[in-house]
């Protein structure tokens, strides 16, 4: 694929980081996708991207209640909307929207429906596309991952910290600490 940005030479294909936080749980993966060398512009592969969506929505399927959060995460990495998800589940439309806001749950009966609709979507895609690892957020901590700049700002001072290219200070010792406990958790799983 040659590049959109630059126009100039082919792409090389990589696998590229991408991350998302649904209900309490961080995902992080090894996406496939494509960087420019000239320009550095990087491309995500569509499928993979698609993919990383479905494995997420296994992993809730299977390990956690069917929260408002979790069910719409998983309609969505379906691709369906709600009148589609509720005949999917042979429930009205009324009754979605209750579990997506929260004012009511699913059943078992319903998650194990989902979990082998999101195995089925799963088995349509090439193995390979992209590699997941999960870090369950403890509650203290959830904020941080809602918020997007603020995870944004705190990834990158992680990253910074990594590469030994923090400016002394109190923001610098407090992303040190993270780090250390962030690498901590990781050795753990």
């Amino acid at each position: 694929m040659k590049c959109v940005n630059c126009h100039a030479v082919e792409t090389e294909e990589t696998r590229l980081p991408d991350h998302q936080y649904v209900d309490g749980r961080f995902f992080e993966a090894k996406v496939k996708g494509s960087v420019c060398p000239k320009c550095g512009v990087a491309y995500f592969d569509g499928p993979a991207m698609e993919m990383f969506d479905i494995k997420i929505a296994l992993v809730l399927t299977s390990c956690h209640g069917l929260t408002g959060k979790v069910c719409r995460y998983i309609r969505k990495a379906l691709m369906l909307r709600v009148d589609d998800f509720a005949r999917m589940l042979s429930t009205d439309v009324e009754t979605v929207c209750a579990w997506e806001s929260g004012s009511a749950s699913a059943s078992e009966t319903d998650r194990t429906t989902l979990m082998s609709r999101v195995l089925a979507k799963e088995n349509m895609y090439t193995p390979g596309l992209v590699e997941v690892t999960t870090t369950p957020v403890p509650p203290e901590n959830r904020w941080l991952y809602e918020n997007p700049k603020a995870l944004a700002s705190v990834m990158a001072g992680l990253q910074q910290a990594r590469e030994g290219k923090l400016v002394d200070g109190p923001s610098s010792a407090d992303l040190t600490r993270m780090l250390k406990m962030f690498d901590n958790e990781n050795k753990e799983t």
